[in-house]
């Protein structure tokens, strides 16, 4: 069975799922946060075998629970503990920087392969419309399934 990893928004869900040994994390995809959003996830636990969920509870740099922790316990305790899963849930601190980190390095290195000659940043508005597209929210699901895999390993 594997695993789906979720990084809760209030308009997108990101969307990560383990290879069958629950070795690597991969980016899904992501899914809308509307009034389907339980059965589209209902749909992807069973066309994937999905055994076990883990969802980013976004927590402040003290580690106390701020208000969108306490929106991200009431999707666990309203939604996702419907499907009779385990869940568990990871500390997502700085996923959402790291994902716009990534984004921006590979925008730019496809840039710089297109053209040596320059060095420009990514823009904000590019950087924008890739998080909108979904982009920043599925990695972060994968860092986030990625950090729960990397809690499983023995020291």
């Amino acid at each position: 069975m594997r695993i789906l990893g979720l990084d809760y928004g209030e308009k997108r869900i990101g969307l990560a799922i383990t290879d069958r040994q629950n070795s690597i994390a991969m980016p899904l995809g992501m899914i809308e946060n509307n009034g389907s959003t339980s059965e589209k996830i209902l749909k992807l636990i069973k066309e994937n075998d999905i055994g076990r969920i883990v969802i980013g509870r976004p927590v402040n740099l003290k580690g106390q629970s701020g208000y969108q922790a306490v929106v991200v316990d009431s999707f666990v305790s309203n939604v996702l503990k419907t499907y009779e899963l385990p869940i568990s849930i990871v500390d997502e601190r700085f996923t959402s920087k790291i994902s716009s980190g990534l984004i921006s390095e590979i925008y730019n290195t496809r840039k710089d392969e297109r053209n040596k000659n320059q060095n420009k940043k990514m823009s904000i508005k590019k950087l924008d419309k890739a998080r909108k597209s979904g982009a920043a929210d599925t990695i972060s699901a994968a860092l986030i399934l990625g950090d729960y895999l990397k809690s499983l390993e023995i020291i």
